[in-house]
């Protein structure tokens, strides 16, 4: 977007009028320059969107790796709950296996 802006600006300085001995008309000039700066503004205006649009994508994905955080954290309690309540795993099923052997 900067660089199409520029690009703009300097088209318009390029643009020589017929009084400067240039081959454009002064009605041919502002003609340009408010389509141009019409065209800005909607890239100003969609680089805003664009700009919103990426801060809620990133809001989600914090949202999202908070529940995933959540999650986790109920997973290995549970795995936990369960590793002692049937004997399981190397570290709870270890009195398991010596009863066995």
């Amino acid at each position: 977007p900067r660089r199409l802006t520029a690009l703009n600006r300097e088209f318009m300085r390029t643009c020589t009028r017929f009084a400067e001995g240039g081959e454009y008309d002064d009605a041919e000039v502002r003609d340009v320059a408010a389509a141009l700066a019409q065209a800005e503004k909607e890239l100003a205006a969609d680089v805003a969107r664009r700009r919103a649009d990426a801060e809620a994508v990133t809001a989600a994905q914090r949202e999202a790796k908070e529940g995933l955080a959540a999650f986790e954290q109920a997973f290995a309690d549970s795995l936990r709950a369960l590793s002692m309540r049937e004997g399981l795993g190397k570290r709870f099923g270890a009195p398991r296996r010596q009863c066995t052997e």
